[in-house]
């Protein structure tokens, strides 16, 4: 499993159950299962630090475009140029990306606020981000996380990538490491 949805797994049980429908129950449930499951929602956490920074770099890019814009859409966007980083390098490189930094504690503590009748979950010192991302974009993360388990062994989720990504941006914005920073994001944009 290496996301909280598993999305490969979902696929392939798609693809098994596709298999007893006949052609014309297929083409209903595929156009059915596009329509419902476009985006997926994934929850991770960051320092509040690097979240305040990331809201100041996200108000600069407010300033830029005249409209909001949210740290889970500069993580969204930030996850789309990996994967474009990850079809131009190889595993090695991309494995060593992903393990540059370390993660969130995995302890959720349930905070005294309940929404809903629900408390809420929190890991203490970290803010969490819930980002929205395209079905197929979730999906090749999950197999680009399958594909380095053939190397490595890993406990590595699609919600690290997410984190490990927004996080290293952050940082490298706030050592100013990154050439144009706002011009890359702004990029995603037009």
């Amino acid at each position: 499993m290496y996301s909280q949805l598993d999305l490969i797994s979902r696929e392939l049980e798609k693809n098994e159950s596709l298999r007893e429908f006949n052609r014309s129950k297929k083409f209903f449930y595929n156009a059915a299962y596009s329509f419902l499951n476009r985006r997926h929602i994934f929850t991770y956490y960051v320092p509040q630090k690097l979240y305040s920074r990331a809201e100041l770099i996200c108000r600069k890019i407010e300033n830029e475009i005249n409209k909001p814009f949210t740290p889970e859409k500069l993580s969204e966007i930030l996850y789309t140029d990996f994967l474009k980083y990850a079809d131009h390098n190889d595993i090695h490189t991309i494995y060593h990306l992903l393990n540059s930094r370390e993660l969130a504690p995995k302890n959720v503590y349930q905070s005294d606020e309940a929404y809903d009748g629900v408390i809420a979950e929190e890991i203490r010192g970290y803010e969490a981000i819930n980002v929205s991302i395209k079905h197929n974009d979730a999906l090749e993360g999950e197999y680009l996380l399958e594909d380095l388990s053939e190397t490595y062994d890993h406990s590595l989720k699609l919600e690290n990538i997410l984190e490990v990504v927004f996080c290293k941006f952050v940082d490298d914005y706030r050592k100013k490491l990154i050439k144009n920073p706002l011009e890359k994001v702004l990029h995603y944009l037009e």
